[in-house]
């Protein structure tokens, strides 16, 4: 019996399993974990080229460095059903907005344009340094009208031409599903 119980705490505590400091192991009592890791969350884990951890495979910035931007004032903005509305075509041709965020981490960001003619949809991106970001312009019925192209270090760009009048959809979100980061955008369009 007292060896069934020392293995069942062993498991529940990670024992066994991987040594102290090492990849994936527990962190020494000391805090401390073997070079090139860190200490997160009591587990000793790698770096994303020193962006943040890495845990299953995936990379998570360092919240530490990372300070969300306060986009409260456009949220919940989380599908196309709680889209923001741009106002871009109906009450003006083109619109910026800063201070905008995909977190927490998964976030997603809709923005509605609404074109009362036919016209050429662009919206461009810029974004910090930490996860890449994915943009796309969608239809009402979330069918995909285009992509963001890469136009520069951590800036997309996606431009969807000859568009019928109607409602249209602004996607960003983190290009892994589950990153975060800031970005500002600008939206236009064009006869």
């Amino acid at each position: 019996m007292r060896i069934l119980a020392v293995a069942v705490l062993l498991a529940a505590c990670g024992g066994g399993s991987r040594p102290e400091g090492q990849q994936g192991g527990l962190c020494r009592a000391d805090g401390t974990c073997d070079p090139g890791l860190v200490c997160d969350d009591g587990r000793c884990v790698g770096l994303d080229g020193g962006m943040g951890p890495i845990r299953d495979g995936i990379a998570f910035p360092d919240a530490a460095t990372m300070t969300c931007a306060n986009d409260s004032a456009l949220e919940p903005n989380d599908s196309p059903q709680m889209a923001f509305p741009t106002g871009v075509a109906t009450q003006q041709n083109a619109v910026t907005f800063a201070g905008l965020a995909i977190c927490p981490p998964g976030d997603q960001d809709f923005y509605r344009v609404d074109l009362v003619t036919l016209g050429t949809l662009k919206v461009a991106i810029a974004f910090e340094p930490l996860d890449e970001l994915a943009l796309a312009i969608e239809n009402a019925d979330g069918s995909t009208r285009a992509v963001g192209m890469t136009s520069a270090v951590q800036e997309l760009t996606a431009t969807a031409v000859d568009l019928q009048p109607g409602s249209y959809f602004v996607h960003v979100s983190a290009a892994n599903g589950f990153g975060f980061n800031n970005y500002r955008m600008s939206i236009s369009v064009t006869p």
